[in-house]
């Protein structure tokens, strides 16, 4: 039987998000009105449905469906990017920005939307062969102008986003919240990775095994790491995500 090699890798992933959208989730309750928080917490829950997305070919055979469900993942991959973006200038000097920024990616996400249901066609299904073993792997059936022009943007954001955590670390006097802010910037990063493996691999090379290792090993570290920034603290009474 053929391996979902992809999907494997999205178990662990899946989880490390579900928790991490629990956790800042119970934080927003206590502190319903940060806004940078509730930006954090929203990332978080739609990258959960963006990973959730990769398992509906393993209980879904038709692949007309299967598109729609990646169309779906492009679809919250914008909407996390614009809650990300909007928290990423909240930290910032362009903070007055933030909700044209925010605006500007869910516009997009239905243009993207829109473009895809005029070039609609099947997601399509290949399997491979490495030594003795079968995997078999599903991409989105997608012009490879899009995809790209997609990936460059979400690359660019997660970059920003990154490098911003690591600037705000460097910039932060106490030790636990330089490590704080290099562990979100190091999950972000990750994301990146997973992004350029998805998008620009995935635009130039349909399917292969070091595209799926790479994009499967990137997004088990990004959530990882985001939460074990959640989670970490200076000792035992310090709440988290405080600063």
């Amino acid at each position: 039987m053929p391996i979902p090699l992809l999907v494997i890798f999205k178990i662990p992933a899946l989880v490390f998000a579900i928790i991490g959208a629990l956790k800042v989730r119970n934080i927003v309750k206590r502190k319903p009105d940060d806004e940078k928080i509730y930006c954090f917490y929203r990332f978080f829950f739609f990258l959960s449905l963006i990973f959730a997305t990769f398992f509906i070919p393993v209980f879904v055979k038709n692949l007309k469906i299967v598109q729609i469900g990646f169309y779906a993942a492009n679809f919250f991959i914008f909407f996390g990017m614009a809650y990300l973006g909007k928290l990423i200038l909240i930290m910032t000097y362009f903070k007055q920005f933030r909700k044209i920024l925010f605006w500007l990616m869910i516009t997009m996400a239905f243009g993207e939307l829109f473009l895809g249901l005029i070039y609609f066609k099947p997601a399509l299904v290949l399997g491979y062969h490495v030594f003795e073993l079968s995997f078999i792997g599903w991409t989105i059936n997608f012009p490879s102008w899009l995809s790209l022009l997609h990936g460059i943007l979400t690359i660019l954001l997660l970059g920003s986003a990154s490098a911003m955590f690591f600037l705000k670390g460097r910039q932060q006097e106490y030790p636990y919240l330089k490590i704080r802010s290099y562990l979100f910037g190091s999950g972000v990063f990750f994301l990146a990775i997973a992004a350029v493996a998805y998008f620009l691999f995935g635009a130039l090379v349909i399917i292969n095994l070091d595209k799926d290792i790479i994009h499967g090993v990137a997004s088990i570290l990004s959530p990882a790491l985001i939460l074990a920034g959640i989670f970490y603290k200076k000792n035992k009474n310090e709440e988290e995500l405080n600063d």
